[in-house]
């Protein structure tokens, strides 16, 4: 989970202390990493006694009690228990991880995920915002900052603070700009005040980022009706449906939506991942290609081509989005 970890009252000052919080982050990341195997090989048929799952929870509770002081040992045991969705155990152990050491800013990241987790939303904003804090005056990892700052903007919105989610997920976003699930809750944030327009162009771009992002179509949806757009809605809705499988649905919907808005260029690259999942391939190069000659930089529809061996790769313009298809 985390490679590198810095925190320091005094970076330069602070030397040894970062060495050891950065190789208390790399064995982490093992223990993580071994145990993602136990829950792979997990209940195969045959076996008998304790998971390997189990045994890896008791190997890491084993580990705490040989060494209770030790801070490695409590953090891998407190992320093997919220991987196993234990989550008031995992804030109990990261609760004394911070007894260990008071300024670990992983310690304080996990706690704040595991209070979220349990359901203390109060509990997990002190924590997040903490780390939100520390970033101020430490060198701390982006992506760490970075998610503290979505979840802020999550919990923010579920209490209706549209305003606070807002900005809490802006910050995100300018960390890490390619933050997909922050974009699309930022959208969501904007569909809860009310400025649609804001709210359609965070969601076309989280789109583009994962043509296949079921939670951002459903938001678009609702931007689009909050927009009296009926036929954009529909084409929402068609994509909401490609992303959860209901094929023919989607191409119902999506054929409406390019019959009723020829010029619409994001309903034939729906329209064009529809009919590649099912199979289509001269259908979805059809698609595909009115996308085009629309939006001549529709990556999606550009990639949908590349993959159907349409175009070279090369001819590919990578610089708007991610290599992610929603048919492959």
């Amino acid at each position: 989970m985390i490679d590198r970890l810095r925190y320091g009252r005094s970076v330069s000052a602070d030397r040894i202390l970062n060495h050891l919080i950065a190789w208390t982050a790399i064995l982490l990341v093992l223990s993580i990493l071994g145990f993602g195997g136990y829950y792979y090989y997990d209940r195969l048929p045959g076996n008998t006694g304790p998971t390997p799952a189990e045994r890896g929870i008791t190997n890491a509770e084993e580990a705490v009690n040989a060494d209770p002081g030790a801070l490695t040992p409590r953090l891998t045991l407190a992320d093997v228990y919220y991987t196993a969705n234990r989550f008031k155990e995992s804030a109990e152990q990261y609760q004394v991880a911070l007894q260990i050491d008071d300024k670990n800013i992983l310690a304080t990241w996990g706690l704040g995920r595991s209070l979220l987790g349990a359901g203390d939303a109060a509990g997990a904003e002190l924590n997040f915002q903490k780390v939100v804090d520390a970033s101020k005056d430490a060198d701390i990892r982006g992506d760490l900052v970075s998610a503290s700052y979505y979840y802020l903007g999550k919990i923010a919105l579920a209490r209706n603070d549209a305003d606070a989610a807002i900005d809490s997920l802006k910050r995100a976003i300018v960390i890490d700009r390619g933050d997909g699930d922050a974009i699309e809750l930022l959208g969501a944030a904007y569909v809860a005040k009310g400025s649609f327009d804001d709210a359609i162009e965070q969601l076309l771009k989280a789109v583009r980022f994962v043509p296949d992002f079921t939670e951002a179509y459903a938001q678009l949806a609702l931007a689009y009706q909050g927009k009296g757009l009926a036929n954009e809605a529909r084409y929402a809705k068609g994509m909401e449906l490609f992303s959860q499988g209901q094929l023919d649905k989607a191409a119902k919907e999506l054929e409406a939506t390019v019959a009723a808005l020829p010029s619409f260029a994001d309903g034939f690259t729906g329209l064009g991942l529809v009919r590649e999942k099912q199979g289509q391939r001269s259908r979805a190069i059809d698609a595909y290609q009115q996308a085009l000659a629309l939006d001549s930089n529709n990556f999606n529809a550009r990639y949908g081509l590349t993959r159907l061996g349409v175009i070279k790769p090369a001819d590919t313009n990578s610089t708007h989005g991610s290599s992610e298809g929603g048919a492959q």
